[in-house]
């Protein structure tokens, strides 16, 4: 009885260790954790990007936390995209082609994300009064800042075998392919370097060699050294010779006049006549360009796009369909034409 009475006893007291353990853990889940409301005094800011978020459950709150963090990213991104315009539109970011803006946004976005894969979520907190889920995400500086340093290495190696392909070609088309390819290098360098100097504690980043604004006018200057005559075939539509001669002027190429240009760049629309189809008149058609060395005949690279409109009216159609001819000249010549050196298997 007596061994009986001492076993009793001896659970007793365990059970009341634990019940003071477990008291202990729900005390402590009562406390609010610094980061919560203030900086985590386990992530210090010199060595952590931090992120808070709070939702009614937990994966909410986690998801919160990570977007919140990768702000700082995507508001460089947004930055980025507008100096693009800048750099693509000259002086007047509304004449800007677009293309490079997405292509170095894009760049940007998709390595971003690979950062942003490196966020933790070492903390979480659930508010006992109120049931409110808390989560920190953090990402260590030095890991995301030797990932921004790799890229803006590359850009720079980039832009120095650009360059010197540049200089070193005695084909203008050629020069001119490889400088556009290093100013958008150094386009996508300093939207790296932006991010890096957020992220390095120092502000300092990694200061480039070269200049974005240099580069451009170094490749403005190439561009209106090629002469390019514009042509077009008879088309039903007329305007087609004057729109492909100011889509030439838009990215810089000078439209040449004369009997000796460099190079001719013949259009033709191949297109339907007004069709009428449930009340709406549609036009569908083929926009061709080719690039022709007068010299000898060599024909450089050729493209070709589709085209469709449709409006209540034919006249409108008519006018719709010459609107975007013009804004696919506009937009997609330099791209095209750079990218007939760069097809053509010679350039860098």
């Amino acid at each position: 009885m007596n061994k009986i009475r001492q076993g009793m006893k001896g659970a007793a007291v365990m059970v009341m260790a634990v019940a003071v353990t477990l008291a202990g853990c729900a005390g402590d889940s009562n406390v609010r954790p610094d980061w919560v409301t203030g900086t985590a005094s386990g992530y210090k800011p010199a060595q952590y990007l931090t992120g808070r978020g709070q939702a009614d459950n937990q994966a909410d709150a986690q998801d919160r936390a990570r977007a919140d963090l990768a702000k700082v990213f995507q508001v460089q991104i947004d930055v980025q995209s507008q100096d693009v315009l800048a750099y693509e539109g000259g002086s007047s970011p509304m004449d800007a082609k677009g293309r490079t803006t997405a292509n170095v946004t894009r760049t940007i976005t998709t390595k971003t994300d690979q950062i942003v894969k490196g966020i933790q979520i070492p903390e979480l907190w659930r508010d006992p009064q109120t049931g409110t889920y808390y989560a920190l995400a953090v990402l260590p500086r030095m890991q995301a800042a030797n990932s921004l340093r790799q890229e803006i290495e590359a850009r720079d190696a980039a832009t120095e075998r650009y360059i010197q392909a540049s200089r070193g070609s005695d084909d203008l088309l050629l020069k001119i392919a490889a400088a556009d390819r290093a100013l958008e290098a150094q386009v996508e360098r300093s939207a790296y370097q932006k991010t890096l100097k957020i992220v390095d504690v120092s502000g300092v980043g990694v200061p480039s060699q070269w200049s974005v604004a240099t580069l451009r006018i170094d490749l403005d200057d190439l561009l209106h050294r090629m002469r390019i005559a514009a042509q077009a075939a008879d088309t039903p539509l007329p305007g087609l010779q004057d729109d492909l001669a100011g889509g030439l002027s838009a990215v810089g190429f000078l439209v040449d006049t004369g009997k000796e240009p460099d190079y001719v760049l013949k259009a033709s629309l191949d297109v339907t006549d007004p069709e009428l189809l449930e009340g709406w008149y549609w036009m569908r058609g083929t926009l061709s360009v080719a690039l022709i060395n007068p010299a000898n005949g060599q024909v450089r690279g050729t493209r070709q796009w589709d085209v469709k409109v449709s409006a209540r009216q034919a006249v409108i159609t008519r006018q719709r369909l010459r609107t975007q001819v013009r804004n696919i000249l506009k937009q997609d010549l330099r791209e095209t034409l750079i990218g007939f050196a760069v097809n053509s298997g010679e350039a860098p």
